[in-house]
């Protein structure tokens, strides 16, 4: 979720895992402006007529402005993104709370941070959690 509260889902919605309803009554609760980077268990939110009219945007990869940062939004975790040699973030999911070897080789990209429900408590969070929060979780490794 950006500073104005403008919430972005790098894919794997929750309910794609449990679902208990459609992917548009899912987004009927969020509130503000929604957008969907693509991930590789988005097939129902895709596939539902209804959900598209929830949602700004359906990417695959979105590039934003947070205030004065530049930030690369990608379901997926990439080892270089647009602008990364020059200070930009990459915001990206997929590999969930896994401490594994693409785990071991994101925590040595300074500006990539995991957007993982697991890792954020299972909520939205503004940009300046999101760092707090992957710090704390790459801490219990210590």
């Amino acid at each position: 979720m950006d500073e104005t509260g403008r919430p972005y889902e790098p894919g794997e919605p929750e309910y794609e895992r449990a679902v208990q309803e459609t992917p548009d009554w899912y987004l009927r609760q969020l509130n503000g402006h929604k957008h969907l980077i693509i991930g590789n268990h988005d097939k129902a939110t895709l596939d539902c007529e209804n959900a598209a009219k929830y949602l700004e945007s359906v990417e695959k990869m979105q590039h934003v402005t947070d205030e004065d940062k530049q930030i690369c939004l990608c379901h997926y975790p990439l080892a270089e993104w647009y602008k990364s040699r020059h200070g930009s973030w990459l915001i990206y999911g997929h590999i969930h709370g896994a401490r594994d070897e693409v785990y071991e080789f994101m925590k040595t990209r300074e500006r990539a941070l995991n957007a993982g429900a697991c890792i954020n408590n299972y909520t939205p969070v503004s940009f300046n959690e999101l760092i707090r929060n992957n710090k704390l979780f790459q801490d219990r490794d210590s």
